[in-house]
């Protein structure tokens, strides 16, 4: 029985990650995931209506993590991954070159891309 519990939390975390990546890839507001979740509901109940185990579908909709802080932390959580990464591919890396580029958004805030390329030791064989 806590197999299963167990498996089910781990699905309702990967989603709720995958839900997260693709607010943030979206530039969603972090609140827009309890709004994901509200629909994900109604559709669930609408369109699983006739099966036999909607229960346990609604019931693992309503298990998604999505409330602002908590979709907040899922952010920082992948963030962080990119630039421990990214700090390991540059350690590793035999050679490098950066290029800037910067320019002024809509908001009239300056943004700053800064683009690496990088050689590997099995890229120069």
């Amino acid at each position: 029985m806590f197999t299963r519990i167990a498996k089910q939390s781990k699905a309702a975390t990967i989603a709720s990650f995958k839900i997260t990546h693709i607010l943030a890839k979206h530039k969603k507001s972090f609140e827009a995931g309890s709004v994901v979740k509200e629909a994900f509901i109604k559709a669930g109940e609408t369109s699983f209506g006739d099966f036999k185990n909607k229960t346990e579908i609604i019931s693992a909709i309503r298990e998604l993590q999505l409330f602002r802080p908590t979709v907040t932390r899922r952010i920082e959580v992948m963030s962080q991954d990119i630039a421990d990464e990214l700090k390991y591919d540059i350690m590793k890396c035999s050679y490098f070159s950066l290029q800037f580029k910067e320019s002024i958004d809509m908001t009239e805030t300056a943004q700053l891309c800064i683009f690496i390329r990088m050689v590997f030791n099995d890229m120069l064989a």
